[in-house]
Parts: C-alpha cells; structure tokens; sequence
C-alpha cells in the first residue's frame, strides 16, 4: 500500500508546481540582453580562472542563481530532460522538508514517481 495515492501526490507536484511560479514571478525578470551585452568567451578566461579559485563554479552554487537556474532548465528542455529537472526541483524541496513523517512521505513519493 502506497503512503500516498496518485491523487495526493498529483495535488502536491501541483501545490509544489505553484510555489515554484509564485516565486518565478516574485523575482525580477531574466533578461536575455546579458547575452548581447556579455564578451565572447576569450575574454572571459580570467575571471573564470578567479571563481574557479574560489569554488564557485560547481552546480550548486550555479543552480541557486537566477541565471543559472534558467539556463540550466533551458538546457534540460532542449535535451527532453524535464523529468530531470523536476526531480531536481523535487529533492531540493524535500531538503528544506522538516516533519520526518512529511520527509518519509514525500520521499517516498518522489521514489515511486522516479
């Protein structure tokens, strides 16, 4: 027997699916004039030498960008990887999940959903 029905899980990735979109338009737009306003990669290499020196190019630290974010679900939805990047979006809102009897439901769910 499933801790949850299909129709309960539907309702959460619906209530997850909104809180997701109520947050996207909370945030100020992306804009897409960065790309013609960026330099071309050659010009570039110094400052990517100096975050990698840093440890900030690493997906963590990427995904948590507005930016980085976007691109990332545009790369996935080019390559048919949406699945993919609901999973993700998924287990980063399982971390913040705090019940353990929430935790073991929803983990469970998205267990069975992947």
């Amino acid at each position: 027997m499933a801790l949850i029905s299909e129709g309960m899980f539907e309702d959460l990735k619906e209530i997850a699916q909104n809180s997701a979109y109520m947050d996207a338009i909370k945030k100020p737009q992306i804009s897409t004039e960065m790309w013609d306003q960026a330099p071309p990669y050659e010009e570039c290499k110094e400052f990517e030498a100096h975050l990698e020196a840093k440890k900030l190019l690493n997906f963590k630290t990427v995904f948590h960008k507005d930016t980085g974010f976007y691109m990332i679900k545009c790369f996935l939805i080019a390559n048919y990887a949406v699945d993919k990047a609901i999973f993700m979006s998924d287990v980063e809102k399982f971390r913040k999940v705090r019940f353990p009897s929430a935790r073991s439901r929803v983990g469970r769910a998205i267990w069975e959903r992947f």
